[in-house]
């Protein structure tokens, strides 16, 4: 939806979904992680993806490749030009 220029019905969809998940599945779900992350994506906001970045290494520990994902995310979406240009250290990538 978001490619389509649809971001805000993408919103709206993306946010019933992650109330259903979060209250079928829990908040640290894989799945509710992973919507909450799109949500954050698509509305640009550093404070959720830091939030699922957090969730994921305390759910999945630090090196686990969600937890990896998230970070990178965070970096992506960060405001600041050195972070987002910043390289991702070689020992983060261990499986």
């Amino acid at each position: 939806m978001h490619v389509q220029g649809k971001s805000a019905e993408a919103v709206l969809i993306y946010r019933d979904i992650l109330a259903t998940q979060e209250r079928l599945l829990g908040r640290d779900h894989a799945d509710t992680l992973c919507t909450l992350g799109n949500l954050g994506g698509i509305l640009n906001d550093g404070a959720i993806l830091a939030e699922v970045h957090v969730a994921c290494q305390r759910v999945f520990g630090p090196q686990h490749p969600r937890t990896l994902a998230a970070a990178d995310n965070v970096r992506c979406h960060s405001p600041s030009e050195a972070i987002r240009r910043a390289p991702i250290r070689a020992s983060t990538h261990r499986a």
